[in-house]
């Protein structure tokens, strides 16, 4: 259960990701992830707790029905913008237990037992 203190970093952090929209609105039960403006990262609600949470940042009225996200790539080596992939670990600052893989070619996946984030590579040398 995500106590009144870790909500309100996590909102604290997700609105430095995205833009908070105030919903009202229920998504259909499964659709309860937003993408990033930037196309950089997904962040999927996977508790009740976590769903309350996101509800807030998911627009609901121009939500994409189904996200297929195919990574194929010709680099050998997997680049992530440091300063992004800190933002994103402030949301799980909370938790005691968190999960992170990542392999050649592909996102880093973060998650524990509320979200699940997938962050993608940088393409390019910058």
């Amino acid at each position: 259960m995500i106590d009144a203190k870790s909500e309100v970093k996590i909102l604290k952090a997700l609105s430095k990701l995205l833009e908070d929209r105030n919903n009202t609105k229920q998504p259909e039960p499964d659709k309860y992830s937003v993408i990033d403006e930037a196309n950089v990262c997904m962040i999927t609600a996977k508790t009740d707790d976590a769903k309350k949470i996101l509800l807030r940042f998911i627009d609901v009225e121009n939500q994409k029905k189904d996200v297929d996200i195919e990574y194929t790539s010709e680099i050998s080596v997997s680049k992530f913008s440091t300063e992004y992939l800190n933002r994103i670990l402030k949301i799980f600052e909370y938790s005691d237990s968190v999960k992170l893989t990542m392999g050649k070619d592909k996102p880093i996946t973060i998650e524990n037992r509320d979200f699940k984030v997938l962050l993608a590579p940088k393409v390019g040398d910058d």
